[in-house]
C-alpha cells in the first residue's frame, strides 16, 4: 500500500516564483514573488498556509524582486518561518544590490543587507557558501535539527545534504552557483554608457545611491541598465534538489502522480520524483548532470529558469536527463515576451514536457509523491 508523503505545488503567482512541497507536517518553500505584485499575488501568498502552521524552512534563490515580493505576505499568514536558507553573497554584490534595489524603489533593502534583522529573533539564517568556497562542515545535515537550533546563524557549504529524519533517503541540496558574468555584465555597462554612478562606490558603500536619489538622470540611466540586462544582475542564484538521495533510494520506494489542470491531464510517473527549482540561473554555465551527478536518474521535473529567457537558457544544461516535466513560471501581460517560443521548441524537441504556470489559477500543478 502506498502512502501519500509529499505535496508538491508551483503556484500561479504569475511572472515570480513560487514553490512549496508539505512533508506530513513539515513545510517547504522556494522563493516567493512576483513583479507586479498584484492583490492576487499577495492574496496567493497568504492564503496556502494557515495560522496555525509553520514554515520550516524558506529557500531564496536570490533577491531580485520578482522572486521575494511576496515574502511579507508569507511571513504574516504562519505562525513563523523557522528558517531561511539564502546564498551567501559578497560584500562587494550585497552592496552593489543595496544600491540598485534603492534605485528601483524596491522595499527590501534590510532582507539583503541583515536578514536576520529583516526575519526577527526566531528564524535562524543559513548562508551557502558558492560553490567555489571551500568550509570545512558536515556533508549531512537534518533540517530539524536547523529549524529547532536556537543559533540565529549558520554556515554550510554548496552542494550540502539536507536530511528529514522522519523521511528517510530524501535530500534537499541547494547548490549556489556563481554566475561572475552576470557581475561583468553589469559593470562593463556602467562602464561603456559613462554612468554618474561610481561603480567602485556602488560596491564598496551601501549608502552611496542615497545622495544620488535626487538626480532623476543618473537614477533614469540606472534603471534602463538594469532593464536592458532583463533583471540579470544576480551573480548568485541557488539551484535546490528535492527528492531521492540516489537512484537504489527511488528504485521501489516512490512513484508520483503530477496534475496540470489547465491542461486537464494526469501523468504518472515511478521513480523520477526529483525536482530542481533554478530560479533565474543562467543554463549557459553549466550542466545539471554535472552537480547533481548522484541524482541524475532520480529526476522528473526541472524548472525551466528566468521564465524561459532565451538569454538564460541552454538545451545542453539538460544533457544527461530524460522525460522531463519543465515548468515554466511566468505573467501573461510581461514585457519580455515570456516565455519565449525558441526555449519552449527546444525543450519539445528533446521530448520534454514545457508546463506553462502564470497567475491564472487553473495553471497550478500539483504532484503528489508516494511511499511505497
Amino acid at each position: 500500500m502506498a502512502n501519500l508523503k509529499v505535496i508538491r505545488t508551483f503556484h500561479p503567482i504569475g511572472q515570480g516564483g513560487f514553490y512549496s512541497e508539505r512533508h506530513n507536517n513539515f513545510n517547504i518553500v522556494y522563493d516567493c514573488g512576483a513583479h507586479p505584485i498584484s492583490n492576487y499575488a499577495k492574496k496567493l501568498a497568504g492564503n496556502v498556509f494557515s495560522k496555525d502552521e509553520y514554515i520550516d524552512v524558506l529557500f531564496i534563490s536570490h533577491f531580485d524582486y520578482d522572486h521575494i515580493s511576496a515574502i511579507p505576505m508569507l511571513k504574516k499568514s504562519v505562525k513563523n518561518i523557522k528558517s531561511v536558507v539564502i546564498p551567501l553573497l559578497t560584500k562587494e554584490h550585497k552592496n552593489l544590490l543595496i544600491n540598485i534595489n534603492r534605485v528601483l524603489s524596491h522595499s527590501f533593502i534590510t532582507l539583503i543587507k541583515n536578514p536576520e534583522a529583516y526575519f526577527g529573533p526566531n528564524t535562524t539564517i543559513v548562508y551557502v557558501h558558492s560553490d567555489d568556497d571551500e568550509i570545512d562542515d558536515n556533508r549531512l545535515v537534518d533540517l530539524r535539527d536547523i529549524t529547532s537550533s536556537k543559533k540565529r546563524k549558520k554556515h554550510i557549504s554548496s552542494g550540502v545534504e539536507l536530511t528529514l529524519r522522519d523521511t528517510p533517503n530524501w535530500v534537499y541540496i541547494p547548490h549556489n552557483y556563481k554566475h561572475k558574468d552576470r557581475h561583468l555584465d553589469l559593470i562593463s555597462r556602467l562602464s561603456n554608457l559613462g554612468s554618474k554612478y561610481d561603480i567602485n562606490k556602488l560596491e564598496n558603500d551601501p549608502d552611496y545611491t542615497i545622495q544620488q536619489l535626487s538626480d532623476k538622470n543618473s537614477r533614469n540611466e540606472l534603471k534602463a541598465i538594469y532593464k536592458k540586462l532583463d533583471g540579470n544582475i544576480n551573480e548568485n542564484s541557488m539551484l535546490l534538489y528535492s527528492g531521492p538521495r540516489d537512484e537504489f533510494s527511488a528504485k521501489d520506494m516512490w512513484m508520483y502522480e503530477s496534475t496540470a489542470h489547465e491542461y486537464y491531464c494526469t501523468l504518472n510517473y515511478k521513480n523520477q520524483v526529483g525536482c530542481i527549482y533554478t530560479g533565474d540561473s543562467d543554463f549557459n554555465g553549466f550542466q545539471l548532470k554535472d552537480i547533481y551527478s548522484l541524482q541524475n536518474r532520480c529526476v522528473g521535473i526541472v524548472q525551466v529558469p528566468h521564465h524561459g529567457s532565451s538569454k538564460s537558457f541552454d538545451i545542453n544544461a539538460l544533457d544527461g536527463f530524460s522525460s522531463l516535466t519543465c515548468p515554466v513560471s511566468y505573467g501573461t501581460k510581461n514585457s519580455h515576451q515570456h516565455p519565449e517560443i525558441s526555449v519552449i521548441n527546444a525543450l519539445s524537441l528533446r521530448q520534454f514536457a514545457p508546463i506553462l504556470i502564470s497567475e491564472k489559477p487553473s495553471s497550478q500543478v500539483i504532484q503528489r509523491i508516494y511511499y511505497k
